[in-house]
Order: C-alpha cells, then sequence, then structure tokens
C-alpha cells in the first residue's frame, strides 16, 4: 500500500513538473516521508515541504493538499 501511495504521489508531482526537473526538486528519501505523511493522515507536506526547502512545490501543495488525501482515501 505504501508503494502504491508513493507512486501516485510522484506522479501528481509529475503533473506539475516535467521528468528532468521533477529527478532535481525530489529525493527518495523526501518521497518516502511524504508518503509516510500520507499514510497517517496529517496534512503538514507543506509544512515539511518548506522545512526541506521544497519552496518551488510549498505552494502547489498548499493549493490541493486537501484533494490529494480526498482521493487516496476514497
Amino acid at each position: 500500500m505504501q508503494k502504491e501511495i508513493h507512486s501516485s504521489y510522484v506522479k501528481i508531482l509529475a503533473k506539475i513538473s516535467n521528468s528532468s526537473k521533477l529527478e532535481t526538486i525530489l529525493s527518495a528519501t523526501c518521497l518516502k516521508k511524504l508518503a509516510n505523511l500520507l499514510l497517517t493522515l496529517k496534512v503538514y507536506i507543506c509544512a515539511y515541504l518548506c522545512l526541506v526547502e521544497y519552496i518551488n512545490l510549498a505552494q502547489f501543495c498548499y493549493y490541493t493538499s486537501y484533494q490529494i488525501k480526498i482521493s487516496f482515501f476514497r
């Protein structure tokens, strides 16, 4: 289940960025932590992104975190 959520989140992020940019701004560790946050149903993704200096994704997350949460757990 965690791998499925991880994969789904990558796909969502890929929609807002081309693949080469996606590889440079995200690391496997960051994605794993984001997947864990989603699994525990916490909506602190934006704050986490800011803390690890992924500021360019923080705004995207701010507007879509609620929709992401709903889509994963329908």
